[in-house]
């Protein structure tokens, strides 16, 4: 080392200065360009982030459903650019085989078309936690693990959210697969959101699941809120005239028109429109 330490200090260093190394297969000194080290220390090195080289890219552009896209078989962090030419029902991505791959190993997955229903087939790995579709735009991770044989999901872009609809409410595409969900009012419902109501007004049916409104006065309000007559038989303050007597046959126009009615005509009527009660 004494000759070592004498040698002068170079603070910058160039691609082609050299640097002395012992050679074990042949017992001698010898020297080495930086260049030499570096290509040397970028085919040896690798990095526990992630455990493999940097992304192989790989390309696919299915043009029809039903499709099926096969990973290169490597152990190589792969990433996958599909583009689809158009939206698609269904499709598969086959990921390397199992023997071929290496522990930490990553699959990014991005697609430029919505994938309506997915299939990540594994090819002799487990598929943890395996996405059902995958959106325009949408991406997926994956990282490999020797020990339990499975490719864990560790990236999904937008978590899946489903919009159900009820008794009058339809709702399309409600996991928005497709683009945004659309919501349908049942037309009974949408016919009456349409009628624009003002004070003392009814709303009421003019047809099949159209409606208007008519007037509705505080008088009838006071007729529609009246308790029913219920009680049956009451003589109670009857006052027998001294005119002909009145029979169950008797009939009435009450002066006006030509329509004569019995007394019960008037009780039916009475119970039809709820004044009496049945």
């Amino acid at each position: 080392m004494t000759d070592i330490n004498q040698l002068s200090t170079a603070d910058t260093l160039t691609a082609g200065d050299l640097l002395p190394i012992w050679r074990t297969n042949n017992s001698d000194t010898r020297k080495t360009s930086l260049t030499a080290l570096t290509t040397y220390m970028q085919s040896a090195l690798t990095f526990a982030s992630a455990g493999q080289s940097q992304f192989v890219v790989q390309y696919a552009a299915p043009v029809a459903t039903g499709f099926t896209v096969t990973l290169v078989s490597t152990s190589d962090n792969q990433w996958l650019i599909m583009s689809p030419l158009a939206t698609y029902a269904t499709g598969t991505i086959t990921f390397p085989p199992v023997a071929d791959l290496a522990d930490n190993q990553e699959i990014l997955i991005y697609s430029t078309q919505i994938v309506t229903a997915l299939t990540i087939n594994g090819n002799g790995a487990t598929i943890a936690a395996s996405p059902g579709f995958i959106t325009a735009g949408g991406s997926l991770r994956f990282k490999y693990n020797a020990l339990a044989s499975s490719w864990y999901r560790i990236g999904l872009v937008s978590t899946p959210r489903t919009v159900t609809g009820s008794t009058g409410l339809t709702v399309t595409n409600g996991d928005g697969i497709a683009g945004n969900p659309t919501l349908t009012l049942d037309a009974t419902l949408a016919g009456i959101s349409a009628v624009t109501t003002a004070a003392d007004q009814l709303v009421y049916s003019s047809g099949v699941d159209t409606f208007t409104t008519t007037a509705f006065t505080s008088f009838g309000r006071t007729i529609a809120g009246s308790a029913q007559q219920s009680t049956t038989g009451t003589s109670t303050g009857f006052t027998a005239g001294g005119g002909t007597t009145a029979t169950d046959a008797s009939t009435f126009t009450g002066a006006t028109g030509a329509t004569a009615y019995r007394i019960s005509d008037i009780v039916r009527a009475l119970k039809n429109v709820g004044i009496l009660a049945p």
